[in-house]
């Protein structure tokens, strides 16, 4: 039985954190392959300090913004994903955390 697990990141929580790296050691000792995604923080600086000024979320800027690092990092994690032949997994486990959960929840689709 073959079995990936696919960890995604927040922008400032790395998968070598302890969230992401203790369930990383959880999968791997269940048997599973696993992928890690973090995202390139020079193409995230521009949301990453956004959210350090604590921003209105209605506001139409931070709307913008967000919808801008979904759409890079949704891209980022196809481009790392795009070679993994996703039917010969007998089960998949996606582990995220923060923005991570987004990508998880729309590469799922």
């Amino acid at each position: 039985m073959k079995k990936l697990a696919v960890l995604f990141s927040d922008i400032k929580y790395s998968v070598n954190l302890l969230l992401l790296y203790y369930s990383k050691g959880l999968m791997t000792e269940h048997g599973f392959e696993v992928v890690s995604l973090d995202y390139d923080e020079d193409k995230l600086r521009k949301y990453s300090e956004l959210m350090k000024e604590k921003p209105d979320p209605t506001s139409a800027i931070f709307k913008e913004e967000v919808l801008a690092f979904v759409a890079e990092a949704q891209k980022e994690a196809s481009e790392k994903l795009k070679n993994i032949e996703w039917k010969n997994y007998d089960e998949l486990v996606f582990v995220s955390k923060g923005a991570g959960s987004i990508i998880a929840t729309l590469f799922s689709k």
